[in-house]
C-alpha cells in the first residue's frame, strides 16, 4: 500500500486561509477619550470564552494575538505601548454571517481589573471581555 504524504492536507489548509485572510485593521489604532492607562495585571491571557458564536481574544506572551468575532478569525502582533495595547498586523477572514453583529475589530485595549476593553480604529469602545482563568 502506497504511504500517504501528510503534509498535503496541512499545506492546503494554509494555503486556504491565507487566502481567506486580508487586511483588518491597517497601522496602529488610538485609544478612546478617557480610557485609563493598563492596570490590573498583564494583558497576556485567555479574554472571553471560546466557544461557538463567541466573540474572544487570546493574548499570547510571543507577542501574537488571535481572536474570533462569532463569525470571523483574526491573528496578529500585539505590544503594550503607554499602558495601551496595541494590535498590530491584524488580518482577518470575510465569511458572510448573516444576522451576526460582529463588534470585536481591535486596534486597541485596556485592562481593567479582570476586563479587557476593546477600541477600534475609530478609538471607540467596542465591548469588554472578561478575563478566563484556567482552574
Amino acid at each position: 500500500m502506497p504511504r500517504r504524504r501528510t503534509w498535503t492536507v496541512p499545506a492546503a489548509l494554509a494555503g486556504a486561509l491565507s487566502l481567506l485572510l486580508t487586511a483588518c485593521a491597517p497601522g496602529r489604532g488610538v485609544i478612546g477619550p478617557g480610557a485609563p492607562a493598563l492596570h490590573g495585571g498583564d494583558p497576556v491571557g485567555q479574554w472571553g470564552e471560546i466557544a461557538d458564536r463567541s466573540a474572544y481574544i487570546t493574548i499570547l506572551p510571543d507577542g501574537t494575538m488571535g481572536a474570533h468575532d462569532g463569525c470571523n478569525s483574526m491573528g496578529g502582533t500585539w505590544e503594550v505601548e503607554q499602558g495601551v495595547v496595541q494590535f498590530d498586523d491584524v488580518l482577518m477572514t470575510l465569511v458572510a454571517c448573516p444576522g451576526h453583529e460582529a463588534w470585536l475589530r481591535p486596534a486597541t485595549a485596556v485592562v481593567r481589573g479582570d476586563t479587557l476593553v476593546v477600541f477600534d480604529q475609530n478609538g471607540d469602545a467596542g465591548g469588554t471581555l472578561p478575563r478566563v482563568v484556567d482552574e
